[in-house]
């Protein structure tokens, strides 16, 4: 075995029993965060610094998921390195994941001073550590991670780190692009975003200012995304709930602020991107009634029976008064021989508790959709998406959805009490991807939020950087007016075949499509799928795709939990037919076509 194969197997064996060890301790700790892992290699090992990276890149790939799991934010490794002369070098990697699915990797070579002391050298680009001393102690819990592991207890990124995960997307795209390009230059500054932030007019400026500041429930950036089709950067307007703040509820100030970005985002005519994390609507509670208020019941003494009315002694009238405001309405009573205040009405001291949320969110349900109309919408459904927020998901059209996140209008809990039993046991049975996926709700979904970044990033590559600007035009390899080497053959068969190219089973040689290779992007794959829509390039102009399925599909519908007579039918769909889901799904590509302005090619084969 050669010393990197040992090196990596090694680790893996070790870093196996951390984690299982870790898994132990976090059921008896389940509030931890931030867990270090360092490990220490005493012996020599015959390696080179390529090899090492080569063995973390590996590491980091197959246990990613899990230390994410285990809130393992950190991790350092020391090795020591001898090369054939006998010359030891001891290496020290160290990986930050602070943030979650973006992992910075620094390697340092120890050196001793002239002096003695041991200090850390960079290798490569310069980390924190460079020319730190090797015992400088691990830095603390910074302000913002107590709220990072709210948002990674419900299972989507701090809504302050989205910049951070578009840039890594971006990235990813650009290394994606220069490996069929190499002559492409990766720029260095691949996003930069502003904050939008309301100035004291009530409208938005763009601003830089720290993560954490926001004082509602909602965040909005304009970003500056330099892509492979816009490298000078294009504009988008992202707009975030924050899951951490009031459990990422609707309320007034919240319904005001997407309202504005919203408004921001078609007045500049540019992509519309919303980050869905999200309660609904709030249902406040007013704090100040909750220690004064009484209850007469129906039958004194029993309160089984239930309640007549609420009141305020005169005593607890006079300190809700001092409070200032009308908090409740009163009705001044005689009853069991007392003066009572009954109150009649709820109102709290503090605004956007009752119906007054419900209000906003009209309002930004009729912005959603005009925002559609108007620019470029979509969105990702980064954690679940309740009530209001599942509506603007729905109004937005296009729609990413992150595996485990659900879209829904109201709570299993909720719906088993109306049920007067036990049958939901999850909203992802209401709401999952493997509903909203199968009902063409959700356009594409995705295993993780960088993922998803990703997919809306590759989306917007064949969108206008604005409202009737020209196409996003790039050098292709394929020629517009080149020959299609892949023919369709007389009986059924794979479009996207057709539409994409293959390669060929035989001789393993690659058959040109109908587009440009490795173009297609098809979107509402999950749903009706006699037909098959996307999006794809013809000597690099972007164009609209509807195609149709020749082969029989088979559709399957679940049984309903809250039906007991129900029961899973598997339903045959010929190919080359339209029925009423594929006839919406036509519609509904076409739509969106029309909106984001691209061509539309119909392979029209029905029969």
């Amino acid at each position: 075995m050669r010393t990197a194969e040992f090196l990596i197997s090694e680790t893996d064996r070790l870093v196996g029993a951390i984690l299982d060890a870790l898994e132990v301790v976090s059921n008896q700790y389940r509030n931890t965060d931030c867990n270090h892992i360092s490990m220490n290699f005493v012996y020599n090992l015959n390696v080179g610094i390529e090899e090492v990276h080569e063995a973390i890149a590996g590491f980091l790939e197959r246990h990613g998921k899990r230390l994410w799991r285990l809130h393992v934010t950190g991790a350092e490794v020391r090795i020591t390195l001898e090369d054939e002369e006998g010359n030891v070098t001891p290496i020290r990697a160290i990986i930050d994941s602070t943030a979650g699915f973006i992992v910075t990797l620094h390697t340092y070579q120890e050196i001793t001073t002239d002096r003695g002391h041991t200090i850390l050298k960079s290798i490569g680009d310069k980390g924190p550590l460079h020319l730190q001393p090797v015992n400088t102690p691990y830095s603390t819990k910074e302000g913002l991670q107590p709220k990072r592991y709210q948002a990674h207890i419900v299972g989507t990124t701090y809504v302050y780190d989205f910049p951070d995960l578009f840039a890594k997307s971006a990235h990813n795209i650009w290394v994606d692009y220069k490996s069929k390009n190499p002559s492409a230059v990766i720029p260095k500054d691949i996003l930069s975003s502003r904050e939008l932030v309301m100035d004291e007019h009530g409208g938005l400026e763009e601003v830089d200012r720290a993560p954490g500041s926001n004082s509602c429930g909602m965040v909005a950036w304009m970003f500056n995304v330099k892509t492979p089709e816009y490298p000078n950067g294009r504009r988008l307007v992202v707009i975030a709930n924050d899951i951490t703040f009031r459990i990422g509820s609707f309320g007034p100030k919240e319904d005001d602020y997407f309202y504005l970005a919203s408004q921001y985002a078609r007045k500049h005519g540019v992509p519309r991107i919303y980050l869905s994390a999200n309660s609904g609507a709030r249902i406040g509670v007013a704090e100040e009634v909750l220690n004064l208020f009484s209850c007469a019941w129906n039958t004194p003494g029993q309160p089984e029976k239930g309640v007549n009315y609420l009141y305020l002694t005169p005593e607890a009238e006079s300190k809700l008064r001092e409070m200032g405001g009308q908090s409740v309405r009163t009705q001044e009573i005689e009853d069991e021989g007392e003066t009572r205040y009954k109150i009649t009405d709820i109102i709290g001291l503090q605004d956007g508790l009752g119906v007054e949320c419900l209000k906003g969110s009209g309002l930004i349900a009729g912005e959603t959709s005009r925002a559609y109309d108007d620019i470029f919408t979509i969105t990702l459904v980064t954690a679940r998406s309740v009530g209001i927020g599942a509506y603007l998901v729905r109004l937005g059209q296009r729609a990413v959805q992150v595996e485990g996140q659900p879209i829904i209008l109201t709570g299993a809990p909720a719906l088993n009490k109306v049920l007067g039993r036990e049958v939901y046991t999850s909203n992802l049975q209401l709401g999952g991807t493997q509903i909203m996926y199968k009902n063409g709700v959700s356009h594409m979904t995705a295993g993780s939020d960088l993922e998803g970044a990703t997919h809306i990033l590759r989306w917007l590559s064949y969108v206008p950087e604005h409202r009737s600007g020209p196409l996003p035009v790039t050098v292709s390899r394929d020629a517009w007016d080149r020959d299609i080497d892949y023919v369709p053959p007389k009986g059924p068969y794979d479009p996207r075949w057709f539409i994409e190219g293959k390669r060929d089973e035989i001789s393993s040689e690659w058959m040109s499509g109908f587009f440009d290779e490795g173009s297609f992007q098809e979107t509402l794959s999950g749903w009706a799928q006699t037909v098959v829509i996307g999006r794809a390039r013809l000597g690099g102009i972007p164009m609209g795709i509807i195609a149709v399925e020749t082969r029989t599909i088979e559709r399957i519908v679940p049984a309903d939990p809250a039906n007991a007579a129900s029961f899973e039918q598997r339903i045959m769909e010929a190919g080359q037919v339209w029925y009423p889901n594929s006839a919406h799904k036509t519609a509904q590509a076409i739509f969106d076509f029309n909106r984001e302005q691209l061509p539309l090619i119909i392979f029209a084969n029905w029969r």
